[in-house]
């Protein structure tokens, strides 16, 4: 620009500026506002600042063309049906399925954005077979393109460079007195083309580098902070994890804003994807604490964060996605009816309608875990929901299911048709603009765009089934991008490219790995790798990102007066990484260790200022839950503060839906056919002396009983017989043990309801009820064994009862209940039932239940079964003590194995402590009892 004209001026005068990134041409507009406020102009005024597809299409709808220009969902339905019809001559008939479509529709416009740009590669380039496909699909494409309806043909995005020249060059559109291509690193030949067409019609180009600078020299300020536009000397930092580096970054910000409080900051994450969560986590939580305790509606963010989602991450995106997939025809899934139920959507309007309508979908919820429902129809859904007395969700369900019964989704219509009818689908279940926020009216103005989006598919596909038209708003909401407002445009955080031609006062560069720039070469596969390497595309060669990466490292350079870069050694997924060769002389020796969060510090100084005077931590107020079964003190002894938690606090998890027969449900079979059984025979003599037939009915009779009961509780019949003979195959088992026992018992007792009170000091008492005993053996000296059955995956012994808080107490409260009563405990065991080739009784080491003598292992840290008996009241008295004082500490005996079967980890969240789960776990992966 010529003397000290600025690019703000330029933009006030009239000029059309074209920016290569939306963030560079929206700060532009911003600061053209406030110049035009301070010279006293009319703000309303609006300057043409455009990215460069924003205005190569406004002028070519300028020119009005007699050519449809396809939107980008529907070129890529048209690269599909192309690709589709090619794909038997690649493979073979049959073979479409074999292929991901979708995918090389997406790869396969991108590859004619090049080709559109770049030129036509010559033939003879085309060696692979990859660009050869490639080369049929472009003639097909086009071919496809030209004969569109009416013949008036099809238009692509990518072919608008060289159309708009066309028209230029012709006369046809009106050329701009003065373009500003800005923020570019370099023209493409396409945008070039257009570029030289102004100037060939008399109309003044300018193309100004990245940081503002003018190619010619005669570019001035662009209206960015003082003292940009010089390289600074930037400060190295490397840290040990990604989390530590925006951590420190953190802490740097906040005192950069304390020094300054108006100064502008930019921090760009090299690889924004692998960042952009902890930003959003940890820098948020930084510079704005107060958000940890907002509850709520969405809060808006105090950062400009780059790298907006796709529109279907957002829940009432995701949330009207699913209520369209609900099919009458077919069973739905848990999981979606689950998301859509427990979803914060639709909303009343009004607080305490939308609290009420929340918890009636809840209690539906919750049956369906109930039931089981891993498969639900939508008339299942509608009883259930009026069961629980949610009316309302009903009523909606049997709307929907009216609409869909007159439309089934199998039905073909034009595109669309469909999205009226998902519109209205949508109205009928309750959705509308009603109780949303700003942001989520944002949302949903788009949500209604991509409905349009779909209307527009009926140009190229004139017909198609409801799961084809959700499968293509699925895929339209996945491709758009939609970003939440911010609080201000202070603190920035992007990627690398959204820096171009932006400036600021301080600059902080993250992730400067080795791994992510210069970026390891990508060559597009459908087209030839040399003729990309030959017009230095990006991606194309080793050679093009390290040009790139050191002319975006010198950009970075001039952005700020003050450039802080750093580096993690530790990726999240925890890949080692290098500096980068473009920082390897600046690399500090030292690791800086970042202070954190002061919600997060291990140490309890740290965190001792910034909270509130509480209760000693880990100590609450004694206990008003008194009494309960053997789960409660079997909890506390695993760990405090999750026993506290069930007992005093009623913190359950829900059912779990899984394919029946459920774990519950198996243990409950093997159960109740024992305790038939045993009614029947009651004693090892009268075992041992019934002929094999009849042992064969009574297990096969007891097994039939069982699953009686069960199929009233919603097995499914077509089970029946598969389980009948798992039953009878384990118990067959389980009895060649009974048989081999040595001390000529009789069943006394099974299912005994008994109960124990516990006395942990004067005045204090527990009381475990309900406590039910699966099986009691007497002795010929009228001793008595305890048999507990277990159902689980892992086989269970006497280690389950060692130590001061054992991992099992079931047992141990039943001895000491029995012992209370005055009788006499021979040993207790665990009848392990877990499959037909582990089955197994185990009990104390040294008490030899069925005929064999323990191995010096198994007696390792045990001394005898009376002094085992002894302790056991020792020490469930001790826990129940410690309970009813209120000690809730979060202490897990075994962290590797409590906290990973856990279900409560959002109450305690040790998981942010780090560490706990550090070593092999010989027990991972091993499901817990199912009794």
């Amino acid at each position: 620009m010529a003397g000290a004209e600025t690019l703000i001026d330029a933009a006030i005068a009239g000029a059309t500026v074209v920016t290569r990134t939306d963030r560079l041409a929206r700060e532009l507009r911003v600061r053209v506002t406030e110049a035009r406020a301070d010279k006293g102009k009319n703000v309303a005024q609006a300057s043409e600042i455009l990215t460069f597809g924003g205005w190569i299409e406004s002028a070519w709808e300028r020119g009005g063309p007699d050519a449809l220009l396809l939107s980008g969902d529907a070129e890529r339905l048209v690269w599909e049906s192309v690709i589709k019809e090619d794909v038997p001559g690649l493979a073979g008939a049959g073979s479409a399925e074999l292929f991901n479509l979708a995918g090389l529709a997406d790869s396969a416009a991108t590859a004619w954005e090049r080709v559109c740009s770049f030129g036509t590669p010559a033939a003879a380039l085309n060696t692979t077979a990859e660009t050869q496909a490639f080369a049929r699909w472009r003639a097909a494409f086009a071919r496809r393109c030209s004969e569109g309806p009416a013949a008036g043909g099809w238009k692509t995005r990518a072919e608008l460079p060289g159309l708009v020249c066309g028209l230029l060059e012709a006369g046809s559109i009106e050329r701009p007195d003065r373009l500003i291509f800005a923020g570019f690193d370099s023209l493409e030949p396409g945008i070039e083309a257009v570029a030289k067409a102004v100037e060939k019609r008399g109309g003044r180009v300018e193309r100004l580098g990245v940081g503002g600078g003018a190619d010619d020299g005669d570019a001035g300020d662009a209206g960015q902070p003082s003292g940009a536009g010089q390289a600074a000397a930037p400060l190295c930092i490397r840290y040990e994890t990604q989390q530590q580096e925006i951590l420190g970054t953190a802490e740097r910000i906040i005192a950069l804003l304390r020094e300054q409080p108006k100064a502008r900051v930019g921090i760009v994450a090299v690889d924004l994807s692998s960042y952009r969560p902890l930003l959003e986590r940890y820098l948020g939580a930084a510079l704005d604490p107060d958000s940890l305790l907002r509850s709520g509606t969405h809060a808006r963010r105090v950062f400009d964060l780059a790298g907006a989602p796709a529109l279907s991450d957002y829940g009432l995106v995701g949330t009207c996605l699913d209520v369209l997939s609900l099919d009458d025809k077919r069973a739905n899934s848990f999981s979606r009816v689950s998301r859509i139920l427990m979803s914060r959507y639709p909303r009343a309007g009004e607080r305490r309608s939308e609290e009420v309508s929340a918890l009636a979908r809840a209690r539906v919820e919750a049956r369906l875990r109930d039931k089981n429902r891993l498969r639900i129809g939508l008339s299942v859904l509608e009883r259930d929901a009026d069961h629980v007395g949610a009316k309302v969700f009903a009523e909606a369900v049997a709307k929907l299911r009216a609409e869909l019964n007159e439309t089934p989704l199998a039905t073909e219509l034009p595109p669309n048709a469909w999205a009226q009818r998902f519109a209205f689908r949508l109205v009928v279940f309750g959705y509308g603009a009603a109780g949303l926020d700003a942001d989520e009216r944002v949302v949903f103005g788009r949500w209604r765009q991509a409905l349009s989006d779909l209307h527009a598919l009926e140009t190229v596909c004139p017909l198609m089934t409801g799961y084809e038209a959700l499968k293509r708003l699925r895929k339209i909401c996945a491709r758009r991008l939609v970003q939440g407002a911010s609080g201000g445009w202070q603190v920035q955080a992007m990627g690398l490219l959204d820096t171009v031609g932006l400036e600021f006062d301080a600059m902080f560069v993250l992730g400067m790995n080795a791994a992510s720039i210069p970026a390891a070469p990508r060559p597009h596969p459908l087209l030839p790798v040399q003729w990309q390497r030959d017009n230095g595309m990006p991606f194309a060669s080793a050679e093009v990102e390290l040009s790139l990466a050191r002319t975006r490292w010198q950009a970075l350079l001039t952005s700020a007066p003050s450039v802080t870069v750093s580096f993690a050694e530790q990726s999240a997924s925890g890949e080692d990484h290098l500096a980068s060769p473009l920082i390897a002389d600046l690399v500090a020796t030292d690791i800086e260790q970042p202070a954190g969060l002061w919600y997060l510090a291990a140490d309890e100084q740290a965190r001792a200022g910034r909270v509130e005077p509480r209760v000693e931590e880990g100590q609450t107020a004694s206990a008003q839950v008194r009494s309960g079964g053997t789960s409660v003190l079997r909890d506390y002894s695993n760990c405090h503060f999750h026993g506290a938690a069930t007992a005093r606090l009623r913190a359950r998890p829900l059912d779990e839906p899984e394919p029946q027969p459920r774990a519950m449900m198996r243990g409950n079979l093997v159960h109740e056919t024992l305790e038939a059984f045993w009614g029947w025979f009651g004693t090892q003599v009268a075992l041992a002396e019934a002929l094999p037939e009849q042992i064969v009915g009574a297990i096969n009779a007891a097994a039939a009983r069982a699953l009686d009961r069960a199929e009233k509780d919603g097995l499914p019949r077509a089970l029946r017989a598969s389980l009948a003979r798992w039953l009878y195959e384990l118990i067959e088992k389980w009895l060649e043990i009974e048989l081999a026992r040595e001390d000529n018992f009789a069943v006394t007792a099974r299912e005994l309801e008994v109960s124990l009170e516990l006395a942990p000091s004067p005045g204090e008492t527990f009381t475990l009820g309900r406590i039910k005993i699966d099986r009691i053996d007497t002795l010929d000296d009228g001793s008595e064994v305890v048999i507990d059955y277990k159902t689980g995956a892992e086989a269970n012994t006497w280690r389950k009862w060692y130590g001061d808080r054992p991992d099992d107490l079931q047992l141990p409260l039943y001895a000491v209940a029995r012992k209370k009563e005055g009788m006499k405990v021979h040993a207790v065991a665990f009848g392990n039932l877990c499959a037909r080739d582990k089955v197994s009784l185990n009990g104390p080491p040294d008490i030899e239940l069925v005929g064999r003598a323990p191995t010096s292992q198994e007696r390792d840290n045990w001394t005898s079964w009376e002094d085992a008996l002894a302790a056991f009241e020792t020490k469930v008295t001790a826990l129940a003590a410690k309970y009813l004082a209120g000690d809730v500490s979060i202490n897990p005996d075994d962290a590797r194995k409590a906290c990973r079967f856990c279900d409560l980890p959002a109450l305690c969240r040790i998981n942010e402590i780090g560490g706990v789960f550090e070593g092999n776990d010989e027990n991972e992966g091993v499901a817990r009892d199912d009794d």
